[in-house]
């Protein structure tokens, strides 16, 4: 008595399996994951950007020095072209000090202007390590922001 050859049965089902398996994980992956390309206040984050892109705009027109001393002192002089109406009544800055690897190091800073002249200095007590810098302050034109990634 001969028995029948089901292998070829066996391995067919198993391809079948395998291929309508990976089918239907992908479909069901493809129908739970959601992509929103629009958050629903997109507007407000919008006018919020353009508003950034106009104050770094306007920090162009700036020449911005920024020094740390070892005595943990961080002076900024900012220096404008003469056809620019630089703010005579400043009387301090702001400074975000943001830690990219450590968010709890995150330090925001007022820089108070050193008297006659355009520079504003603190000590800011930053650890050592690369910091994202966003300076700014309001003009006569509107809000002015100079942004710089620095290692101490």
């Amino acid at each position: 008595m001969k028995g029948k050859n089901y292998w070829k049965y066996i391995i067919i089902g198993l391809i079948l399996f395998v291929v309508l398996f990976h089918v239907g994980a992908i479909f069901y992956l493809m129908t739970q994951q959601t992509y929103e390309i629009t958050s629903v206040d997109y507007y407000d984050k919008g006018q919020a950007y353009e508003q950034e892109i106009q104050a770094m705009n306007r920090g162009y027109l700036f020449q911005w020095d920024i020094k740390f001393s070892n005595e943990g002192q961080v002076t900024v002089t900012i220096t404008s072209n003469e056809d620019l109406d630089f703010a005579q009544d400043l009387q301090q800055l702001s400074m975000s000090c943001m830690r990219p690897n450590d968010s709890r190091l995150d330090k925001d800073l007022l820089l108070p202007r050193v008297e006659g002249t355009n520079t504003f200095s603190v000590i800011h007590g930053l650890k050592s390590g690369r910091w994202d810098l966003r300076v700014s302050f309001i003009g006569n034109e509107g809000a002015v922001l100079y942004k710089k990634q620095v290692a101490l």
